[in-house]
């Protein structure tokens, strides 16, 4: 090792193998990091988040969205909070004498139906079984509510 270029090869080795160390202890930090944060996959529109998060046929949020958002909704304080389910009388019927085909076109329709009335953003609409469906309401007075309830109600006489 006395020869001058040995030891600035193996000063130059060591200090590679020393940035080496360090970079892979910050990759090894960055991959810990973002395997808890699940959200990173998840941006809202990716192919990924819609089929964690939506249902396929209606497009409208699915259970999966309904377990995260009740989640979030339990950290938020709010004015008040209001959870509407709806089921489609003798959908089982609908799809054994019309077919499945034609039950998915009840499904959409119901699922429109619902998007039309409640609308807004306080208003967030979940699929979250075979024909049930599930609208949480935010901040909204009760009087509100019945008026919309009233209005799918007259809507669903139209058909």
């Amino acid at each position: 090792m006395n020869n001058p270029i040995n030891c600035i090869l193996a000063i130059f080795l060591i200090t590679f193998l020393f940035l080496l160390c360090i970079a892979t202890v910050l990759i090894i930090i960055k991959i810990l990091k973002t395997q808890n944060d699940y959200s990173f996959y998840f941006k809202n529109g990716s192919r990924l988040y819609n089929l964690a998060f939506k249902d396929d046929l209606t497009d409208l949020f699915n259970r999966n969205a309904y377990i995260r958002d009740l989640a979030k909704i339990k950290r938020n304080k709010l004015k008040s909070l209001w959870f509407s389910i709806f089921d489609i009388d003798d959908f089982k019927t609908i799809n054994d004498t019309k077919g499945h085909l034609y039950g998915d076109e009840v499904l959409i329709l119901a699922a429109n139906r619902l998007s039309e009335i409640f609308c807004e953003k306080k208003h967030t609409i979940y699929r979250i079984g075979g024909d049930e469906f599930l609208v949480i309401s935010k901040d909204i007075a009760e009087n509100e509510l019945i008026d919309l309830l009233l209005k799918l109600k007259k809507a669903e006489l139209k058909n």
